[in-house]
């Protein structure tokens, strides 16, 4: 029974150290990137309101381009058809081009 409580008190412990390093790992990403954006805006603070709305303007572009590559990246990681036939079109097709060589005997 006591190495039963034992393996128990080493599964918790794990599962605390694991989860304490994943929150950790993430408020430190999010720490840095909270550093970096605001490293940044100290930078652009004395910008013209011009070039700040131009850099508004492209930053919306790569952020589009971004998410744009990514669905193509999704769509041909599945294998997205790129025939415009209908479903029951492609369906006949393949049945139709089956061949059967198999013979079946009477009884």
């Amino acid at each position: 029974m006591g190495n039963a409580l034992t393996m128990l008190r080493n599964d918790w412990d794990c599962e605390l150290k694991c989860d304490f390093y994943c929150k950790f790992t993430a408020m430190k990403t999010a720490d840095f990137n909270n550093k970096l954006i605001n490293g940044y805006l100290e930078l652009l603070k004395n910008l013209e309101p011009s070039n700040k709305l131009d850099l508004i303007s492209k930053l919306t572009k790569s952020i589009k381009s971004d998410l744009k590559d990514k669905r193509d990246a999704f769509d041909k990681s599945f294998g997205a058809w790129d025939k415009s036939e209908s479903a029951e079109m492609i369906a006949k097709e393949i049945r139709d081009s089956r061949k059967f060589s198999r013979k079946i005997e009477g009884l």
